[in-house]
């Protein structure tokens, strides 16, 4: 099945970004390494599942709610599925209450008692300055200036 095989790397990026936010914003006083790791490898996993059918790059925010992930007045069901392969207990009041979005190209997060939103993916972009001028690729290699 060719498809399977392929719908993961689709998504990687924007999965791969999602799931180090939660790992890395778990209180994680008492817990090892090793948990901390086998947590974002089954929420990546359960991402990947999640949006395997409901991924839209033509139209991004198509299948957005479905492929969140909160930890608010409820938890997640893929959060308490990855806390118990990596046996990590209490991850509701480990964790941030907070909704994060995957969307082709983008994964952002608002949380609780912040005003903006993050944005986890794509990452910051690099300083633009000089941008749009040699190299630009619109001027589809010609040495015609756009005046």
């Amino acid at each position: 099945m060719p498809s399977a095989l392929q719908s993961p790397r689709v998504y990687a990026g924007e999965v791969a970004s999602a799931a180090k936010w939660w790992a890395s914003s778990m209180r994680q006083h008492d817990l090892s390494q090793q948990e901390l790791n086998t947590f974002e490898q089954a929420l990546r996993t359960g991402m990947e599942a999640r949006c395997d059918g409901h991924w839209y790059p033509s139209d991004p925010r198509r299948g957005s709610g479905h492929r969140s992930i909160v930890n608010d007045l409820k938890i997640d069901p893929l959060l308490i599925s990855a806390a118990a392969t990596a046996r990590i207990r209490d991850v509701a009041s480990r964790l941030p209450r907070a909704v994060l979005w995957i969307n082709p190209g983008a994964v952002r997060v608002q949380v609780e008692g912040e005003r903006a939103l993050q944005v986890l993916y794509p990452e910051a972009p690099a300083p633009s300055c000089g941008a749009g001028k040699s190299g630009d690729s619109s001027s589809n290699g010609s040495d015609e200036e756009v005046v």
